[in-house]
């Protein structure tokens, strides 16, 4: 990513897609990060400022997110801003699979891929593996032969090249933390109090 900024003067981290591939697989990754950040709106969700593709260079434009990412957030923090996260986050991935009638999958769920805004709120990002998913939830309705993501976060189900909302779930489930502990594991034991789920989730 590269920070930049706009005439107004407003600042805006740029993506340079990486020109080690056949040109339809760069355009494949863009028009999935475009379509997912446009189609898909949500306040936990980064926001999409504009892309270009004009066969030299291929960016994708997003709103600039000062505080980081997830992953380097979570070293400091207590439980009670983690267990606010892992809520937001989870509203995020709900919102992907319920917001239109196919739901999109984003098959890369991690600590890396959660930035922050200046006030700490989650955003979810890269959008570039995201693919539209089958209307159920059961892994037997969809087989793809191309399984790509973080090998770490991927459920047995998906290495095995089934589909479907439940390996988002998986992957938030084992997000993990910069010791290789277990994230949402350290977020129950670090609370004393009660998580809402999210409704649909």
């Amino acid at each position: 990513l590269f920070l930049g900024k706009m005439p107004d003067g407003k600042k805006i981290a740029v993506k340079k897609l990486k020109m080690d591939r056949p040109k339809s697989k760069i355009h494949q990754q863009l028009a999935a990060e475009v379509k997912g950040l446009s189609s898909y709106k949500h306040e936990n969700l980064m926001a999409l400022i504009g892309f270009c593709d004009d066969d030299v260079n291929y960016c994708i434009v997003y709103e600039y997110l000062p505080g980081g990412n997830l992953e380097d957030a979570l070293k400091h923090w207590v439980s009670e801003r983690r267990i606010s996260i892992a809520v937001c986050t989870a509203r995020a991935i709900v919102h992907l699979h319920t917001h239109k009638s196919t739901p999109l999958i984003h098959r890369d769920i991690k600590t890396a891929n959660i930035l922050l805004d200046a006030n700490m709120t989650p955003k979810l990002g890269d959008f570039g593996l995201a693919r539209l998913g089958p209307d159920s939830d059961e892994f037997t309705h969809d087989v793809t032969k191309n399984v790509i993501g973080t090998t770490v976060y991927m459920s047995a189900e998906y290495k095995r090249g089934t589909v479907s909302v439940k390996l988002d779930a998986y992957s938030y489930g084992v997000v993990r933390k910069w010791k290789q502990e277990c994230f949402m594991l350290n977020l129950c034991k670090g609370s004393a109090g009660v998580v809402e789920r999210p409704e649909g989730f």
